[in-house]
């Protein structure tokens, strides 16, 4: 028997502003939960959606982080609304999630930026008031709506769309392969299929032929593309919960491993998630025994869009750190997922070291 959780529609041809009628199908009372700046780039467009259909709503914006407190907060404004629409990016996805777990209403999910495929998947974080990731959980049902307007995302700054990129890689990079899969459960094999189309549309065909000066269509496309890419293909494989363990080829989560013990080392800077998981497939490669050819290639094409190919660009400056880091991956943090118990922690030190080194020969080779 296996789980599959897919989102009833992923709609990207129809702006925000002319969502009402889908809207409108969903539910007569909304609860909005936005970030300002998301609220301030497509909400005036969500307005005049509810407006149309006249549809009853109210708006809470998320100050801070998602937290277990905030969630029951929201949960309890939220009573009686049979529809939560999420306004923005991942930290909005996964309040609205819990929300909408905690109440039983449907969910809609809007995105404002393309930095992780949040606005599709059924799995969320919440965190402590200091950011730091405290425990994931799962919604019963899954989004009844993901709608995509391009037209809002890729007006937001290029960070965001380049960190969902690195997000999106590892979900290839985290499935672990195997030589003969005809015996492996069939979701897991769906998963790689898909794994490995996310991995050539975004490395073959946009990180390998992105160039800002070109013509703005093709950069358009080749955006837009990968806006896909990040929120559809990226998403899909996480629907997919197998329960047949014993068939199935185990993946190895290190890049989001590497996310969620970041998040409890002390840092003065805050990279985006998806910047850190990419950084974290470079440290898995390394871990797992990749050649200099493979890490060195992989670095090089997240070096292209600015993605971090160092620990000092993660935030990671001191042995102490180093080993914190290295720790909580092998011990896991509190409360949370993990251990992997089948890496030590002097071994993950040393693959974080290794990516690091050759991310700094990759920026050293660099004629910009």
């Amino acid at each position: 028997m296996s789980d599959i959780r897919m989102p009833h529609a992923y709609e990207n041809s129809v702006s925000i502003e002319d969502a009402g009628p889908l809207l409108s199908n969903l539910g007569r009372s909304a609860f909005v939960i936005a970030g300002r700046r998301a609220f301030a780039a497509a909400g005036q467009a969500l307005s005049k959606a509810l407006d149309g259909q006249g549809i009853d709503y109210v708006v809470h914006y998320l100050e801070g982080e998602p937290t277990v407190s905030r969630a029951d907060a929201f949960a309890a404004a939220a009573a009686g609304r049979d529809l939560v629409i999420a306004l923005g990016g991942g930290k909005v996805m996964d309040l609205a999630k819990a929300v909408s777990r905690r109440t039983g209403a449907r969910l809609v999910t809007v995105p404002t930026i393309a930095a992780t495929c949040a606005a599709w998947t059924s799995v969320y974080l919440l965190y402590t008031e200091d950011h730091k990731v405290d425990r994931h959980e799962w919604i019963d049902g899954v989004p009844e709506l993901v709608l995509v307007d391009k037209s809002v995302i890729l007006a937001a700054p290029e960070r965001y769309l380049f960190s969902g990129v690195g997000d999106a890689l590892a979900k290839w990079y985290e499935e672990c392969h195997a030589e003969d899969d005809s015996t492996i459960d069939l979701l897991y094999r769906l998963r790689t299929r898909i794994g490995s189309l996310t991995r050539d549309t975004l490395e073959h065909e946009f990180l390998d032929r992105y160039d800002p000066a070109a013509p703005q269509d093709v950069v358009y496309e080749l955006k837009s593309e990968a806006v896909d890419s990040i929120m559809l293909l990226a998403g899909l494989p996480v629907g997919f919960r197998p329960h047949a363990p014993h068939k199935a080829v185990p993946r190895l989560e290190l890049a989001h491993a590497f996310y969620n013990s970041w998040t409890w080392v002390p840092t003065a800077i805050r990279p985006l998630h998806g910047e850190l998981v990419s950084f974290g497939v470079a440290v898995q490669l390394a871990q797992q025994g990749a050649d200099e050819a493979t890490l060195t290639q992989y670095l090089q094409r997240i070096h292209r869009i600015g993605l971090p190919v160092t620990l000092a660009q993660t935030g990671i400056e001191r042995d102490e750190q180093v080993h914190t880091l290295a720790t909580y991956v092998v011990e896991g943090i509190p409360g949370y997922s993990g251990p992997y118990r089948q890496l030590t922690v002097a071994g993950y030190e040393l693959a974080l070291r290794e990516a690091d080194r050759i991310g700094r020969s990759v920026i050293s080779a660099d004629p910009q």
